[in-house]
Formats: C-alpha cells, structure tokens, sequence
C-alpha cells in the first residue's frame, strides 16, 4: 500500500501579487468565497510570506474558528502581538511551479488577562502598545463572524484603531455574503469603503493537470486528466474535495478517476456535515433547498411554486406563510442566504450544498417556470 504525503499547495501567484499590490496602495482588501475554496490556503501560504518578504509585520486571527467569541479571539491575539509576526516560517521547500511547501505556526498566546476586564478597553490597551517600526498586515479570516457581535462598542472602536494606525494596513476574508456585506458594503456598514474586494478565482485545468502530474510522481501511474477534470466539477470544483479524492486513490491503488469519486462520495461525502444537517431537515426544508438548488431563480411564493411543494408532500398544506417562516428558519441557521446579484435565496452552507449536488435527482414534478 502507497502511503501518501500531504499534497503540496497550488500556488495562485497573481492573486498574490493583485492583494499586495492593493494593500500598498490602500489600506485594505476583503475577499469573499465560500468555505473550502482556498481562502485560508492562500492567506497561509502565499499571503502571509510574501508579506512578510516584503517587510511586513504580521497580525493573523482565524475569527472562523472561535463564532462564539470573536472579539475575544481578536484581543487575545493582538496581546500577544509584539511588533513581531505572529508567524514564523519553520520549513520551506518549492516544488516547482507548486509553490511551498510551508511550514506556519503560531506563536503561544500565553496566559490571558482577566475575562472580567471590558474587552473594548482591553482592545484600546492592545492597540496602544503597537508601536510598529515597519507596516503590518492585520488579517482576520471569515471577518463576518463580527456581524454577530455581541460586545457593545467593540465593532466600532475595532474600525477606529485601524484608521488611526498609519502604518497598518488590512486583509478580510469572509464566507458569508449576506454578513460580509453588512460588515463592508451595505449602507451604514461599520466598514464602508474602508476595503477594496479582491475575488478568490475558482482553480480551472492547470490545477488538475498539477495534480495528475503529483500522483504520477507518486504511484508511477498516470491518470486521465480529461477524466479527472470531469470529477473536479463534479466536486463543485472544491480543491480540497480533489485533493481527498487523490489521496483515497493514492492510498487505496486506484487509478480510474471515476472509482476515485465513488470512494471519496462513500467515504467523505456520505459520513460529513452536509449529510448529517441534511437528516436533520424537516421535508419542506429539504424539498426547498432541491428547488433551489435546481432552479435558483425560482419565484419562491409564485403559485407554481406552491403547486410544485403541494405535489412533493401530498397531505401537506402549502402557503406563503409556510415557506417564508422556512426561509427564515434556514437563513437564521446559516443554511440559506439572499442572493444579491438576482433576489431570492441560495445555499450557503458549503457542505451541504455539496451533499446535494450529488444526491441522484429526484422523481419529482415539473420545476415552476422562472421569473422572465
């Protein structure tokens, strides 16, 4: 048995250098992309070293993985900021055009001051011990997390101190749409004009083709690119799905692209989040997000549409009010949010929306006719 090692990152080397350029001749650039599309890859192993090499200081929060608290994630790690980056680079290695390999850690917060200290004065006292010799980049990944603020004033004095700093520039990332406009670009947006939004492309064939050159490289095997780009869209073109499937084919001896998707669909997708949330669903909240997902710019309380989910649950009594208190219950949970660009609702949780897309398509009526 092959026992794989980690697949290097794909370097995305212009969008690296388009955010740089942006941050030095501004303040700041927000980037918003669904969970898993590579926004936290880059920052980690692009962004952050090439700022660095260009004499930046770093400050990274991942507010992403403390939802329920970050302001207090934000706090604890400008405390620990010292002029230095709270980064350092432990190994390196280029692969060719793969880019590095890299090695990132975080430096020790240490012990944290009393939780019953105000965390705004706490934050104020942060940012008034910064006394930068050279610029430094703040990022915050999935920066909407601080839509649901729940610390009076901490929002609006987080944006005071990043204006008053001159020499401190800025980098958010956000996944959600819907809050990450709150945040940035609606009116009365704490944020407002302060970033320039730079899009995370989607990765095309070159990625693929990267990737079957990895595992030639690596089993001896060559695998048919055409074939394994078809499975990279089936994957709603989701690098680190392929990369899963690569592996599980690596590990297991596979090398028919197909098999490889079968087993990565029977071994991740049926046992992950987007699964198990969707066992959870009540039939009329799953019977929406097929419409949805099948027909996006469906009217959701046109009559068809009422007939379309009255035919899905026989028995049922379909009204508006039904489908709006769903909408809201799912948007509320973070399963649905308003798309800007053409009204109605989309999927946003990035699991799910992947379970979905491959659930085999159900025998169900005609789909209502879209809005002209």
């Amino acid at each position: 048995m092959h026992i794989p090692e980690a697949l290097p990152y794909f370097s995305r080397a212009p969008l690296e250098a388009e955010c740089l350029g942006h941050i030095g001749l501004g303040k700041g650039v927000s980037m918003l992309a669904p969970r898993r599309a590579g926004k936290t890859s880059f920052v980690e192993n692009e962004l952050i070293p090439a700022a660095e090499n260009h004499g930046y200081d770093i400050i990274y929060v991942d507010v992403g993985k403390r939802e329920k608290s970050p302001e207090l994630a934000i706090v604890e790690t400008l405390e620990a900021f010292n002029g230095k980056s709270a980064f350092k680079v432990t190994s390196a290695k280029i692969e060719g055009s793969r880019g590095a390999g890299l090695g990132l850690a975080r430096r020790s917060l240490g012990s944290a001051p009393a939780a019953t200290i105000d965390l705004v004065a706490r934050l104020s006292r942060a940012f008034d011990r910064i006394r930068p010799t050279a610029n430094v980049l703040f990022v915050i990944d999935e920066f909407q997390a601080l839509a649901n603020c729940t610390e009076p004033g901490f929002v609006a004095a987080l944006r005071t101190h990043i204006q008053r700093l001159q020499r401190l520039k800025f980098f958010f990332t956000g996944s959600s749409r819907r809050e990450l406009s709150n945040m940035l670009s609606t009116q009365g947006a704490p944020f407002l004009g302060m970033t320039m939004p730079v899009p995370l492309p989607e990765l095309d064939r070159s990625f693929v083709e990267d990737r079957c050159t990895l595992f030639h490289e690596r089993t001896g095997r060559t695998i048919d690119i055409d074939a394994m780009e078809a499975v990279f869209k089936r994957l709603v073109l989701v690098p680190e799905y392929l990369n899963q499937a690569l592996g599980l084919m690596m590990v297991r001896g596979i090398y028919d692209p197909a098999a490889g998707y079968a087993a990565w669909k029977d071994a991740i997708l049926e046992q992950g989040e987007g699964s198990k949330l969707w066992s959870t669903l009540s039939e009329l909240d799953q019977k929406i997000i097929l419409l949805l997902n099948h027909a996006p710019a469906t009217p959701m309380f046109a009559k068809s549409t009422l007939d379309w989910l009255g035919n899905c649950l026989p028995g049922e009594n379909i009204t508006t009010t039904r489908i709006q208190t769903a909408l809201q219950r799912l948007v509320r949970n973070g399963v649905l949010e308003q798309a800007q660009a053409r009204g109605g609702y989309e999927v946003s949780h990035d699991e799910l929306q992947v379970f979905v897309s491959h659930l085999k398509k159900p025998k169900l009526p005609a789909l209502p006719a879209r809005r002209r």
